[in-house]
């Protein structure tokens, strides 16, 4: 979303931000903004597991403590269930060898 130099994302934007605003006569909570982004993915049914990564989080535990109050209920849980319980159906396929 935020690309660096390279076009790639930059992973150090929240640091550039919160230095940014050091000095400001003002209050900031820049790190709301990672949180807000990682609780809209979760109730969007983002697997956990893949947002660990995104997060650069070691332990999926982590990820879990910093989500803890997002509210997944109703429609959202169940959608979220869903997407991370999906087994797709097995397809049988035959060879088209000769043998056969």
């Amino acid at each position: 979303m935020f690309p660096n130099e390279v076009g790639k994302p930059n992973q150090h934007l929240l640091r550039m931000l919160q230095r940014l605003t050091e000095n400001a006569p003002f209050h900031t909570e820049l790190h709301k903004l990672r949180k807000t982004w990682a609780t809209r993915l979760a109730v969007n049914g983002m697997p956990l597991h893949t947002l660990q990564r995104m997060l650069g989080r070691k332990s999926p535990a982590t990820t879990q403590k910093y989500l803890a109050d997002v509210d997944l209920s109703g429609r959202k849980l169940n959608e979220a269930i869903e997407a991370s319980t999906y087994v797709p159906e097995l397809k049988v396929i035959k060879s088209g060898t000769d043998g056969d």
